[in-house]
């Protein structure tokens, strides 16, 4: 076995054993090659592989942490941030950025069937999961459709709002998701460097009538967010 390999499945066993958990600083370069009795190439080896793994986080002039887990959401089945946050043991939150009445950009007037310029409600927010800031939501609704603010804020949901404001229940949805990095205004927004990894999501979604309700255009953490999906032959 490798000598790096040897590093990393000491820490490995550390993490899983909850000797080391999430947040935890390792050990420095110095103290790894004085343990391991190895080079500090052969160190610098072992943790990039384990950052290649997602088991820990390098932070520039602060040392390597253990990486906390990522919020896994499941490709087969729809569900509201809100819900599935919950779901998923994590307490869900959001802070409306902006709110306001525009003209519908031309592909969205498209993905809503809706004219051109047409009025709609923009909403964007920055969502949380435990006081983390996770993700950006932008969401424009279909031509007419109005929501209370208050509403939103005390719900959280918006997919539950539009169905307790209009008894419109979303039920399908088109999804296409991009790797992408951060602009300077979403790198500040969701407290990571500009570059970072993100996972670009568009999603329409539609009513049980088959209409077009909504087009969101999210953004998420790629350190803390992945998809999953189960695929069948």
């Amino acid at each position: 076995m490798p000598l790096y390999a040897e590093i990393e499945d000491a820490v490995r066993d550390l993490i899983e054993q909850q000797r080391l958990t999430p947040g935890d600083r390792l050990p420095g370069e110095h103290d790894l090659m004085a343990r391991f009795r190895v080079s500090r190439l052969t160190v610098v080896r072992a943790v990039r592989e384990l950052e290649a793994e997602g088991l820990v986080v390098r932070r520039q002039g602060r040392g390597t942490f253990v990486a906390r887990s990522k919020v896994q959401v499941d490709l087969q089945r729809m569900k509201s941030f809100t819900e599935d946050m919950r779901v998923r043991g994590f307490r869900p939150g959001g802070q409306i950025l902006e709110w306001s009445i525009v003209p519908a950009p031309p592909d969205v007037a498209q993905m809503l069937r809706a004219n051109p310029s047409t009025p709609l409600l923009r909403i964007f927010r920055l969502r949380f999961a435990n006081d983390e800031p996770i993700g950006l939501h932008e969401s424009f609704l279909g031509e007419g459709l109005t929501i209370d603010r208050a509403a939103l804020e005390r719900k959280g949901s918006l997919h539950a709002v539009l169905n307790e404001a209009h008894r419109i229940r979303l039920e399908e949805a088109d999804e296409t998701i991009a790797a992408v990095t951060a602009a300077s205004r979403e790198a500040r927004l969701l407290g990571v460097p500009q570059g970072a990894p993100l996972l670009r999501v568009e999603r329409i979604s539609y009513s049980q009538m088959q209409d077009p309700i909504e087009v969101a255009r999210m953004a998420y953490r790629g350190d803390r967010y992945q998809y999953f999906t189960r695929l069948h032959v």
